[in-house]
């Protein structure tokens, strides 16, 4: 079981600024190498911004998922943490196969933008925990 400590830095860290961040920035540069992507390659376009945004909704699950799995005990909170990740990736491989096998948008573009998402967010959390430490040196 979790020490009271680490639940409450846990929980702070995902309701506090750094999920806000991640929306805001997600969105800034979802945005941004949309209409980039719009003028030099317009047809990739809306599969791009379709990718970016299953994979924000994606992202913002998960911090969901893992809220509610460090407020649990151990057992419990490992059975619903596993139920819930097997659920939000059956869940994304099916809305990709729509948007795929329905033509709303082809696999490069999508893929192109889930990873945009994903790489966004992992700077938006490098450089937030590069600023809680320059923040706990001084």
């Amino acid at each position: 079981m979790a020490q009271p400590a680490v639940k409450s830095i846990g929980l702070k860290a995902l309701q506090s600024s750094i999920a806000w961040r991640i929306g805001v920035t997600n969105l800034a540069c979802g945005i941004i190498l949309a209409a980039a992507l719009g003028v030099f390659k317009a047809s990739y376009a809306p599969g791009f911004a379709l990718g970016f945004t299953v994979a924000v909704f994606n992202i913002f699950w998960l911090m969901r998922v893992i809220r509610k799995g460090v407020t649990l005990s151990s057992p419990k909170a490992g059975r619903i943490v596993a139920r819930s990740y097997f659920l939000r990736f059956a869940a994304t491989a099916v809305i990709i196969t729509l948007l795929v096998s329905k033509g709303v948008a082809s696999p490069l573009p999508l893929m192109l933008g889930l990873t945009a998402s994903i790489v966004t967010t992992i700077c938006v959390m490098i450089f937030s925990a590069l600023e809680e430490v320059s923040e706990d040196a001084s």
